[in-house]
This record gives C-alpha cells, structure tokens and sequence, in this order.
C-alpha cells in the first residue's frame, strides 16, 4: 500500500485511485475462485516454488493477510463515503464497485469463519483458513482480530448491506469473545497481554519477524462494542 509519506502529496482522487489500483491488483491476482477468498499473496516474476504458474499466485489463504486487505478495503470505503458526493456512489462507479467486493469477500469471511466453528468449536480464525485443525495449523490473533474488526466496522458503518449486517454482527462478536476468553491475559502488575499472534508468516523463504501488536484486537472490541452500545 501507499507509504504513509506519500500520502499527504496527493490529492484525493490521486490517492483514491492508487489505493484502488493497489487493491484491484492484489484482489485479481489473489482472488480464489473455490471460497471467495483471498490468498497470501503473489510472485509477479512466478519465480518462487508455490506461485502459481498464470497469475504467480500462492495457494493458501492465512488469515493474517485476509485481514490487511480487509481492513485496508473498509477503512478506504470508509473516507471515500465520507469524501465523495451520491452521485460518485451510483451503480458502475469505482466506489460502488469496492463496495460491492467488500460485500462479497464479508460473505466469504462469514462462511468461512461459520465452517471452521462447525468443525472446531472456534469462533476465531485458524492461520491456515481454509484448513481448521489440519496437522501444525493454529488459530491466530492477530488475523481474527482484524476481520472481527472489517466485520463491525461495515455494519457501523453502513458498508454491508442489510442482507449481511445480523450476520457479519453475530460472527464480529463471537470472534471478539474468543480472542478475549483465549488470548488476553492479564497480568500481575495490571496490564493485559495479547497473545497468539504469528511471529512468521512470509513467502520469501527467509525468516521474517513482525512485531505483535493489540492494535487490531482493540480496534475490533471498539467497534464491536459500538455495536452492542
């Protein structure tokens, strides 16, 4: 995505237009035909082992990835409603479009995160998507947090249609309570901890560290307690 100091350089429709490149691009290569989801990511020069050899795409869907791309497309849907006039949101336009895959790809996260409780009991998202309980799959914080977020912001905000709101409300929920029943901690001194969160998840085949953050879980409690308010 855009580095943040190129950001305030652009104007608007500038920036509305790379963001939205970027996210076309991402969601054409990565777009999995059979969940409607998307996946890690892509090798544009298809020269690592797992890229597939068409559109250099990899083909599993960690949750963690999911996740960015999901926030990225809400909290950009977000400040273009806000930005742009009714007219610029009718059938056909660049925003209507975003809108209506954002619609499309909650649906896939609903079923999908429905499927893996069915057979595991949890609410939250395994690493590994569409593989719940598979041999060395875990579930993850970090990704779970950020979906539960996308989900409740888009009912907050308006972004789902009617058809998905009662849906995406109930599964925002149910996964902002297990992370808190299995993954916030609490601890001696008063502070709380959030745990469960990926230290590796790279396609390079070198390892590579990110750091935990609670970020995604406090934005998720927020705006799911937005919605229970």
């Amino acid at each position: 995505m855009l580095l943040p100091s190129v950001l305030p350089n652009l104007t608007a429709d500038v920036a509305f237009d790379e963001a939205h490149l970027q996210l076309d691009l991402l969601y054409h290569r990565c777009f999995q035909n059979e969940t409607g989801l998307l996946v890690h990511g892509y090798d544009a020069i298809r020269s690592h082992p797992w890229a597939n050899p068409v559109n250099g795409a990899s083909p599993i869907v960690w949750s963690r990835s999911l996740g960015w791309y999901t926030v990225g497309l809400v909290d950009l849907l977000e400040i273009a409603m806000r930005s742009y006039s009714q007219e610029q949101n009718q059938d056909g336009s660049s925003l209507y479009l975003l809108r209506q895959r954002f619609n499309e790809l909650a649906k896939a996260q609903i079923a999908a995160v429905t499927a893996s409780a069915n057979t595991t009991g949890r609410a939250a998202l395994w690493q590994v998507v569409t593989q719940p309980s598979a041999q060395g799959n875990f579930v993850e914080s970090s990704g779970s947090a950020l979906i539960a977020y996308a989900l409740a912001k888009g009912v907050r905000t308006g972004l789902l249609d009617n058809a998905v709101k009662e849906s995406a409300a109930l599964v925002a929920t149910k996964m902002v309570e297990d992370l808190v029943e299995n993954f916030v901690i609490e601890n001696e001194n008063g502070t709380l901890s959030f745990n469960g969160t990926s230290s590796v998840a790279s396609l390079s085949g070198n390892k590579i560290d990110f750091e935990a953050s609670t970020s995604a879980f406090v934005l998720a409690a927020l705006n799911v307690g937005e919605l229970q308010a």
